[in-house]
């Protein structure tokens, strides 16, 4: 990713995730790659504590696809806060100065 796709990206999940305008966008970029990334692993650890066999089939295809699809997401969160933290960029109103 650019650094211009990076700071579109992260203003875009910004706007959903975190609808408070206080934080910059690394900061914004950190905090949602902890949440997604926290998601997944503890809906593995779930899933291994507690026997998936026991389940219902019901209740396993939808949080395998909520784990995969946070886990995902976090992952690009992740690409998005290394970009902005090697560009030095904090905002989207700093990029557009520059």
């Amino acid at each position: 990713m650019t650094i211009v796709e990076t700071a579109k990206f992260v203003a875009r999940w910004r706007r959903i995730l975190i609808p408070w305008p206080a934080h910059t966008d690394l900061e914004a970029a950190r905090q949602m790659e902890r949440s997604c990334l926290g998601i997944s692993v503890g809906l593995l650890v779930c899933g291994v504590t507690v026997p998936i066999w026991s389940w219902p089939w019901v209740v396993v295809g939808p949080l395998f696809v909520i784990g995969l699809s946070t886990g995902w997401l976090g992952m690009r969160f992740r690409a998005a806060r290394r970009v902005l933290e090697a560009a030095g960029v904090q905002s989207f109103v700093e990029l557009r100065r520059e």
